[in-house]
């Protein structure tokens, strides 16, 4: 389990056919599975989700964008505490939040 069984799922995934319902439920698994697998591995897969989110974000109906809204909050509330990587490698970061914030 933990970690290693997290990698294995995302692995199969074809991100660039993931739809708006699953990238926002697999953001929230990240964010669940968070506490109990480490920060890393958690911020690792929204890295590679993070380019279909933004593809996808004048789709995401009012849920889906609670539910990554939710799931970064909850993340960056990990960070603080662990000290961990950051989410963002580059300054995306901003442009992501207003993709999203344009939808709402």
């Amino acid at each position: 389990g933990g970690q290693a069984l997290f990698e294995l799922l995302l692995e199969p995934l074809r991100l660039q056919e993931l739809e708006a319902e699953q990238v926002a439920l697999l953001f929230s698994a990240a964010a669940a599975a968070g506490p109990f697998i480490g920060l890393s591995p958690s911020l690792q897969m929204l890295r590679k989700l993070m380019p279909r989110c933004r593809s996808l974000a004048s789709s995401f109906l009012p849920w889906q964008l609670a539910y990554i809204a939710q799931s970064l909050e909850l993340l960056g509330q990990l960070r603080r505490s662990e000290s961990g990587p950051m989410l963002w490698q580059t300054n995306s970061a901003a442009e992501t939040v207003e993709e999203l914030c344009q939808r709402a």
